[in-house]
């Protein structure tokens, strides 16, 4: 079973508001609504003012929903949050910027606290709006000069961002460090295997040059062997055309004969 406040005895805890509180649902709910209807009628014209004029009863009403029980409803909600929020279209933060320092249920130094707060936010905000208000003077020599230094410097800044933006936008277009060394390492490879079948052709080609000139010695040896065999039989005039021959194409080949038994 819930447990409700007695609704002819609501009593503030604080003992500086401490006094008798006879209101009915009936009182309340016809307090909340008249408040609200005549606050959207002004709202366009100027709701916190309207608040500040009207502070005892937004304050009445607030304690309306302290003393009423739990169940109740104000205008169809169960807090003063969902009344300035839902019923009259205020938000609660300036609300209680409003009623602050006069909060029942805080002592009476959170309440004294509240109210220095208050007063220091407002002679803040009315020294703003003074300061606001104030003619605005030709500036000096000095200033002026000192605004185009500023505005010099904020040039010259502006165009190193630039070129740093340029530069940082050509870097990313370029390709990676990587992909390049990755790109020189296959044009290499190729390049070395390209010289590695060079040389090989080059061996073949060496090794063909070699069998050629040993077979064409060989020729020139039996030639020479030849000779030598029509001299011991009395082949004069051959003998001495074979041994022309042979010595012109020892010469021609690399090697010269001195005498046909000389070693080849």
């Amino acid at each position: 079973m819930s447990e409700t406040k007695p609704d002819a005895l609501a009593v503030s805890q604080n003992p500086s508001h401490d006094i008798c509180r006879v209101t009915s649902p009936e009182t309340r709910e016809s307090r909340g609504r008249a408040f609200a209807a005549e606050f959207v009628s002004v709202v366009t014209k100027g709701a916190a003012k309207f608040l500040r004029e009207r502070e005892s009863e937004l304050r009445q009403i607030r304690q309306d929903f302290d003393d009423k029980p739990k169940t109740e409803l104000i205008c169809g909600v169960r807090t003063f949050t969902e009344y300035c929020e839902n019923v009259m279209g205020y938000g609660i933060r300036q609300a209680q910027r409003i009623l602050e320092g006069k909060n029942p249920a805080l002592t009476d130094e959170e309440n004294k606290a509240a109210l220095n707060r208050k007063a220091k936010r407002e002679l803040t905000a009315k020294t703003n709006r003074a300061q606001a208000a104030l003619p605005i003077r030709s500036k000096t020599n000095a200033e002026i000069l000192a605004d185009k230094q500023e505005e010099t410097k904020t040039e010259v800044l502006q165009k190193q961002v630039a070129s740093l933006t340029h530069e940082l936008e050509s870097a990313r277009q370029q390709p990676p460090v990587k992909t390049i060394t990755d790109d020189l390492q296959k044009i290499h490879a190729n390049e070395i295997q390209a010289l590695e079948t060079e040389i090989e052709k080059l061996k073949a080609s060496n090794q063909k040059l070699t069998k050629a000139y040993a077979a064409l010695r060989s020729e020139a040896l039996r030639i020479a062997t030849a000779a030598v065999h029509m001299n011991e039989a009395g082949h004069v005039r051959r003998l001495e055309h074979v041994l022309t021959l042979s010595q012109e194409f020892l010469v021609k080949h690399g090697e010269v004969v001195e005498t046909v038994g000389g070693a080849l």
